[in-house]
């Protein structure tokens, strides 16, 4: 999903760039804990977009 996202708001990006222009919160709530590899995603989209404020809720039941 931040793959995806990342993609969307810069189709040509690097993983060693980084983008100031944008801003905001995106809140991702799942049933299950985040593992490793998904925290590690998170955590590389946040180096790209650090004005972007990421909230994770995990192992909640909806």
């Amino acid at each position: 999903m931040l793959n995806k996202l990342a993609l969307s708001l810069e189709p040509n990006a690097k993983i060693t760039d980084q983008f100031l222009h944008y801003e905001g919160t995106l809140k991702i709530i799942s049933e299950n804990a985040y593992c490793t590899s998904c925290q590690g995603i998170v955590v590389q989209f946040n180096k790209m977009f650090p004005k972007i404020n990421i909230v994770l809720i995990d192992a909640t039941k909806i």
